[in-house]
């Protein structure tokens, strides 16, 4: 799956929908939401909310180029991808709601959800928005939310770190965890790779 320049692998046994490609996203659009671009569901259940910014990737605005735009200032930036992850829990719960307006999802679907999870992934579709629902409602936290970040060869290692702690602490002090993360990151789940071979890793 490709999202602003990068290319994502994903492990074969998640579910993963990209969102504005999906048939809800054209009903939820209209009402000022907007979603990340991945949601993913694990074996384990955890749910997994993505958005991904490739500053790297963009052209400079007003002459202000907008990965050293985010050092220099990368609070307005977390601000909107915070909206990004409220919208997103909101999307999923009025996803939710929709089916709870169909009877036999109200009667059926909870332990049904629960005989096929244990025999495929969740390939449906009201079985993935009933799971991704649990995930954010269970009474032990099992959503996460990663804001992939790009912001090019130009910028140093010191750099990029600095600016991960700095808004590390911000979603802290807003009661959120939200784990940043770029194609230089040590972590062995997602793939990332260029897609159009500008990013070239360390």
């Amino acid at each position: 799956m490709e999202e602003s320049g990068l290319k994502f692998n994903f492990p074969k046994d998640w579910k993963v929908i990209k969102f504005d490609e999906h048939r809800f996203y054209q009903y939820v659009n209209g009402i000022g939401l907007k979603g990340v671009d991945f949601i993913c569901i694990k074996p384990n259940g955890e749910l997994l909310l993505i958005e991904v910014k490739n500053y790297a990737d963009r052209f400079p605005q007003d002459g202000i180029n907008p990965a050293l735009d985010v050092l220099d200032n990368p609070i307005p930036y977390a601000n909107q991808i915070a909206q990004k992850f409220d919208d997103s829990t909101r999307l999923i719960e009025v996803i939710h709601k929709y089916y709870l307006r169909k009877f036999w999802f109200r009667q059926f679907a909870p332990t049904l959800s629960l005989v096929l999870s244990e025999f495929f992934k969740p390939n449906y579709d009201w079985m993935f928005w009933l799971q991704a629902y649990q995930a954010l409602t269970a009474h032990l936290p099992k959503t996460k939310l990663i804001w992939w970040m790009e912001l090019g060869e130009e910028v140093s290692k010191i750099e990029r770190s600095l600016v991960h702690l700095e808004l590390t602490t911000f979603f802290t002090e807003e009661d959120t965890s939200v784990q940043i993360l770029d194609i230089h990151s040590q972590q062995n789940e997602i793939n990332v790779l260029p897609a159009a071979g500008d990013l070239h890793p360390d």
